[in-house]
């Protein structure tokens, strides 16, 4: 069976001043995909994206949502979420507020928010009693799995990640490789994954 293309991109392109970072991408990418966008650093795989989720706007080209151009549409108005390499996690707020930020930024009541949180802390396999911790008490493994369950509190349609995995220690990677792929098969989510590493 076919499946449809969730997001498609036609002669995407950034230049930053004299230096072009993407060039002329052409790419449809299935619904429900775990995409791997491998290259080394420097390549322009944060860059493209970066586009993706809408954080930067493309010198020419197109990306398309099932159809739709959402070129110009701004990052928190596209059905996607990112987690990044730094997993950018508030140091101050606990697991739980980190976790519901976004639905805390579209105006969800604080019950629901936490009954949203408890149930991705479950989907992420952390106990539920991590949600009043803070998450500087967090481990590492932990903050991973903390970034992961933000990414999916408002339901996106797409997650992007750039290199979240690269800066930890080996055996931790390839225990949170396991799981991503696990998450991706029990949520039936596309997944675009950025990475250097050809293993």
């Amino acid at each position: 069976m076919t499946r449809s293309v969730i997001l498609s991109l036609a002669g995407l392109t950034k230049r930053f001043a004299s230096t072009l970072a993407v060039d002329a991408i052409a790419l449809d990418i299935p619904e429900g995909e775990f995409l791997t966008i491998v290259g080394p650093s420097g390549s322009g795989k944060s860059s493209l994206v970066r586009l993706l989720a809408g954080l930067d706007a493309p010198t020419a080209g197109t990306i398309s949502l099932r159809g739709r151009d959402i070129t110009a549409l701004p990052a928190n108005r596209r059905p996607t979420a990112m987690v990044f390499q730094s997993l950018a996690l508030f140091d101050h707020r606990t697991v739980g507020q980190n976790i519901e930020f976004a639905l805390k930024m579209k105006g969800v009541a604080p019950g629901p928010r936490r009954d949203r949180a408890l149930e991705l802390l479950r989907l992420v396999r952390l106990p539920e009693t991590y949600y009043a911790r803070p998450v500087t008490q967090c481990s590492g493994g932990e903050r991973h799995r903390v970034a992961l369950a933000r990414a999916f509190a408002s339901d996106p349609e797409i997650l992007f990640f750039d290199e979240p995995l690269s800066a930890i220690d080996y055996r931790l990677r390839k225990t949170l490789e396991v799981e991503l792929k696990d998450l991706h098969q029990r949520t039936g989510k596309t997944f675009v994954y950025i990475t250097h590493s050809l293993e």
